[in-house]
């Protein structure tokens, strides 16, 4: 197998998108198991014997390729189920469902969502252990955490895909509910607690640690304020509540209040900045510590990592300009991501967006740098421009597929607002620390980063009330998603290849 090791070696990109795409493939057009092992043995005995020996110099490439692709369309075969038979049994009837919140819970505005696993099904005098995971929906009050045991008793559902408000795209959210393993459903269910301390022990544990934070940033920042700190320090948007969520859409600036690659890498750019006075390796440490600071600080959980993973890459690469092999080690992570779990490359909206925004950062961003030379007055703004555009460029057809929503003020108020995003994090880590150690200074220390998150308020909210701040486009078919995506590859590849010295010979 050793030269097996080695095409694959030379074709690194090549052989995980023949993976991507397999996996992909099972999603969209369904192999049976028998057919894609046949295939698989084919691919192997072509690779191994190559019948073609010399005649077909790229066989063993090819054939390479498409083990890989065979392995991506057997792999989603070998996922946990999502829907298990004693379950199924029970969809549509009240059902009493035993199990541990596995997951931190999702507070909204009038509910919260708790991912229950371990689950126990009670009917009458018996109790059957199944497997599964159901997703319930329950009063905000009394509180629940992670780890906690919970009896709850409602009518068991199947997720529904939802419609936009206009119908004029669906979004399939029971796909995006079973990346996470999740395939049913409880509204409004009776919930009774049982016990508590369950679960990891290092989840819980930080789980604790981020709600006493918030705490004690509401103690020191009053809302709507506070909710914004709580979504740029902590990813925690959803307590920004529906209108503001839509007024950072509507302007592009969303990124800065969910869990990102993107957002990870404007915490350890500036962070390296700060400790300009260090050595090259310590201010890259520096980034690199507030990355995991970060993602320690949000609770770990899978999109966290894979998220600070993508990061991690993005500042190696615009740190020391070997961009061509950080995209490589961006592409390897992404098939390493969607290889523990299949279900993430096509219905994981955040794997999808740090994905393109971090390879927006290491492969387009160099492009547009020294083509802003008129900006090299203003290194900051120059910065941001940069990074705006090269993330843009790669995440506007999936928003427009995903949401239909295109911004026209987004350079703007990006501009305007993201050189305040590390300060006001930065004294928004002060404040909660001041507010933990010192409580009657906690106003105090809370007022510079107040006025700061004030300014980015109001300048969302001037952009998002213009009239022509945003525009919903209609239906963005799939077929036009791929080609505006190889329409890009095409572009970014031509610009990228060297280009010959002028005076040498032809080809």
């Amino acid at each position: 197998m050793s030269r097996f090791a080695f095409f694959a070696a030379r074709s690194l990109v090549s052989s995980v998108s023949a993976f991507l795409v397999g996996v992909a493939l099972h999603e969209l057009v369904p192999f049976p198991l028998v057919l894609s092992g046949i295939l698989l043995l084919g691919a192997v005995i072509l690779l191994v014997f190559n019948p073609f020996k010399s005649r077909v110099a790229s066989a063993e490439v090819l054939a390479v390729l498409f083990v890989f692709c065979v392995l991506g369309v057997l792999r989603p075969e070998f996922s946990e189920p999502v829907r298990v038979p004693e379950l199924d049994l029970r969809v549509g009837m009240r059902s009493v469902v035993e199990g541990t919140i596995a997951a931190e819970p999702d507070t909204r505005a009038d509910h919260v969502n708790l991912t229950l696993r371990e689950l126990t099904l009670h009917a009458g005098a018996t109790t059957v252990n199944v497997r599964g995971a159901v997703l319930v929906f329950a009063p905000r009050y009394p509180e629940y955490a992670y780890g906690d045991r919970v009896l709850v008793s409602g009518v068991l559902q199947l997720p529904k895909p939802i419609a936009s408000d206009n119908g004029s795209r669906s979004f399939d959210y029971p796909s995006y509910l079973a990346k996470d393993g999740i395939g049913y459903q409880i509204f409004r269910p009776e919930v009774k607690l049982l016990g508590g301390g369950e679960g990891n022990m290092v989840a819980r544990f930080l789980f604790q640690t981020k709600h006493r934070f918030i705490a004690k940033l509401s103690d020191a920042v009053p809302e709507p304020e506070n909710a914004l700190l709580a979504g740029l320090l902590l990813g925690d948007k959803r307590s920004l509540g529906d209108a503001w969520t839509e007024r950072f859409r509507m302007t592009g600036l969303a990124h800065i209040v969910v869990l990102s690659g993107y957002n990870m890498t404007i915490v350890a750019e500036w962070l390296a900045a700060f400790f300009f006075f260090l050595g090259f390796y310590a201010r890259i440490g520096a980034g690199a510590l507030g990355i995991i600071f970060f993602a320690l600080m949000v609770g770990g959980g899978a999109t966290v990592i894979r998220a600070a993973a993508m990061a991690l890459l993005v500042l190696l690469a615009r740190a020391t300009g070997r961009t061509a092999t950080m995209a490589r080690m961006l592409a390897l992570a992404a098939g390493v991501m969607v290889a523990f779990n299949p279900r993430i490359l096509l219905h994981d909206p955040s794997f999808q967006l740090s994905f393109l925004a971090s390879l927006g950062l290491i492969l387009v961003a160099p492009l547009i740098e020294h083509r802003l030379g008129f900006l090299k007055k203003y290194p900051k703004t120059k910065e941001i421009v940069v990074a705006t555009v090269s993330t843009q460029v790669l995440v506007l057809p999936l928003l427009l597929y995903q949401t239909g929503l295109f911004s026209f003020v987004a350079l703007p108020a990006n501009i305007l607002v993201l050189p305040f995003v590390p300060l006001a994090m930065l004294l928004g880590l002060f404040a909660g620390t001041v507010s933990s150690i010192v409580p009657p200074l906690a106003l105090i220390a809370g007022f510079p980063v107040y006025m700061i998150l004030a300014y980015i308020l109001k300048t969302v909210q001037l952009f998002a009330d213009l009239p022509f701040a945003s525009a919903t486009v209609g239906a963005f078919p799939l077929p036009v998603l791929f080609l505006s995506y190889l329409v890009l590859g095409i572009i970014i590849w031509r610009v990228r290849r060297p280009q010959p010295h002028v005076g040498s010979p032809a080809n």
